[in-house]
């Protein structure tokens, strides 16, 4: 153990400042990721450009445990599959360029934060400071809809259902932190703050999404940690009383939730249905690798659109049938392997290490890609995925750091 953190500091510590600097700008780019978009784009870029020097300094290459070298082989697994859907389009370069924003530089984010934050203080850091920033873009959704009567509240920047897919995560991982005895108690303070606050934007965005996720989610951490303190069950089912109390007192709440299955007559899911009609006609003409990446709204305008969907929507509304459309068959299947590996391989070790490290992981793929991806193609979405990118690199290095660090 000894040899491997000498190592891992002789390639670091080349400067003092260097891990620290390197903090300091992932910081940077996740927290301001929806405050300011631009300002994140610059620290990333400058975060990444000094990643590559250090990469070029020390032999071409990384220092990087095994947790995260066999996730990121997973992951390009599925990013090159999804490239192949370039062989057949007559925009190929488009299509490169979508792939390379998509999922190069989107993913740069994880590896910067597993390749070159090592030490534990730098970790808890830029997690709280995520967190904090997080939690004013979630009052301030609640500022816009109940203060200022807005239809639903955004927060800082974008749409409304990128900060609801996100407050599907966190919501989630503050509790695990919140109710985890491995977590310090500062650490737990912050997370006490960004549930209060999601809570908050989950009243405020008004998405049903979200609701119906989280909902589904709170078993898979809830049921252990029941089973650890009756007082704290107790507790959480109280605040879950009170909760479902606020919304059945509230005539505007219960309308919106009670859509959420209505196929009929309510015009947002019936879009959906149409789009994800199209997507599967797009497939069945091109099954093998799709119409092309990011090429779904210009097939869907020139001859996949049905007449009865008159929003005239941008996307399949789907993780799945996005991906389906667009990379076919091959696409699909490594879709479909990212999926499992995700989940499994962190469930699996929970059960076996009861890590709350994996819980996380776990929780927060299975929000962001799995559940919230079945109705909101989340993967396209900048600000959510390279918030899911973080937050599964945070946990991957927090497991390192409790090997091998002490500080």
């Amino acid at each position: 153990m000894g040899e491997i953190m000498d190592t891992v500091r002789a390639y670091y510590n080349s400067s003092i400042k260097t891990e620290q600097t390197m903090a300091i700008l992932i910081g940077i780019g996740v927290c301001l990721n929806r405050l300011a978009t631009a300002a994140s784009q610059v620290a990333l870029a400058i975060a990444t450009l000094l990643g590559i020097y250090l990469w070029w300094k020390n032999g071409k290459h990384l220092i990087l445990n095994d947790d995260a070298r066999k996730y990121i082989k997973v992951s390009y697994l599925f990013f090159f599959a999804t490239l192949v859907s370039i062989v057949d389009v007559d925009n190929k370069l488009y299509v490169l360029q979508n792939f390379f924003g998509t999922w190069v530089w989107r993913f740069m984010v994880f590896i910067l934060v597993v390749a070159f934050v090592k030490k534990k203080v730098y970790l808890l850091r830029i997690l709280a400071s995520f967190l904090l920033v997080y939690s004013l873009d979630c009052l301030t959704a609640c500022y816009q809809f109940f203060i200022l009567h807005e239809g639903r509240g955004h927060g800082f920047h974008g749409d409304y259902l990128d900060l609801t897919a996100i407050i599907c995560m966190v919501l989630a991982a503050s509790v695990i932190m919140l109710l985890d005895k491995h977590f310090e108690p500062w650490i737990k303070r912050i997370a006490l703050i960004s549930l209060v606050a999601s809570i908050a934007g989950l009243f405020g965005c008004f998405g049903r999404g979200a609701f119906l996720v989280s909902a589904l989610v709170a078993p898979t951490y809830l049921f252990f940690y029941f089973r650890s303190s009756k007082k704290l069950a107790a507790g959480i089912l109280a605040v879950l009383v009170l909760l479902g109390g606020v919304i059945a007192s509230n005539p505007k709440y219960v309308d919106r939730l009670s859509t959420t299955f209505d196929t009929k007559t309510n015009t947002s899911n019936l879009g959906r249905i149409w789009v994800w009609k199209s997507s599967l006609d797009m497939y069945l003409d091109h099954p093998i690798n799709g119409v092309g990446l990011n090429n779904w709204g210009r097939y869907y305008r020139s001859g996949y659109q049905y007449s009865e969907e008159t929003q005239n929507l941008s996307h399949a509304h789907s993780n799945y049938m996005q991906l389906l459309a667009e990379t076919g068959t091959i696409g699909f299947i490594a879709f479909l392997y990212f999926i499992g590996y995700s989940l499994v391989k962190s469930f699996k070790r929970w059960l076996r290490e009861k890590n709350p490290c994996d819980l996380i992981f776990f929780t927060s793929f299975l929000s962001v890609i799995v559940l919230f991806g079945v109705f909101h193609p989340t993967y396209r979405l900048s600000s959510v995925i390279r918030s899911l990118w973080f937050v599964l690199a945070m946990m991957i290095q927090f497991r390192a750091v409790r090997r091998f660090w002490r500080n």
